[in-house]
């Protein structure tokens, strides 16, 4: 079962639409790139806020938050400038209140399972709810930046004929 789950730009099936996004300058397309990715990835945030069993016990137990408190968007890590993108993490062992020593992560056994519990995998679910609805919006801002690429481009020239 895969745990890394990815969104392909060229699932956005508009050809038009990706000849005009690859002729911008890689500034601008990873501009709008990393602006449609957050608020997708906001929708994901709050589906698996939504998502995520909660019991007051483990957090009393515990002494941190709870797990649905820490859940967070993060941007990807750069590797030689080629990835762009956002995730959404959960809290550290010091936020959810887990003893370093401790060998499990709470929140990767509610996600996938263990022998003893079944899975509950709210990331993953939160993930397939907003595939397609998250497809269309980045789509969407792909298409507005571009207009506003545009706008800006002919302003500029409309200036230097002046």
């Amino acid at each position: 079962m895969a745990t890394n789950a990815s969104i392909d730009l060229s699932l956005i099936g508009d050809k038009e639409l990706r000849k005009a996004f690859k002729k911008m300058p890689l500034t601008f397309r990873r501009r709008i790139l990393r602006k449609a990715f957050k608020e997708v990835a906001a929708d994901i945030l709050q589906d698996a806020r939504s998502l995520v069993p909660v019991s007051a016990d483990d957090q009393r137990k515990r002494g941190g938050m709870h797990l649905r408190d820490t859940l967070k968007i993060e941007n990807l890590k750069r590797t030689k400038g080629k990835k762009i993108g956002v995730i959404v993490v959960t809290g550290t062992r010091e936020e959810l209140g887990i003893d370093p020593e401790d060998k499990y992560y709470y929140p990767a056994a509610i996600e996938l399972g263990t022998d003893k519990t079944s899975v509950q995998s709210f990331l993953r679910a939160a993930l397939e709810i907003n595939r397609g609805p998250g497809l269309i919006k980045i789509n969407t801002t792909i298409r507005k930046g571009l207009d506003r690429a545009a706008k800006r481009a002919a302003r500029k020239k409309a200036k230097k004929k002046r």
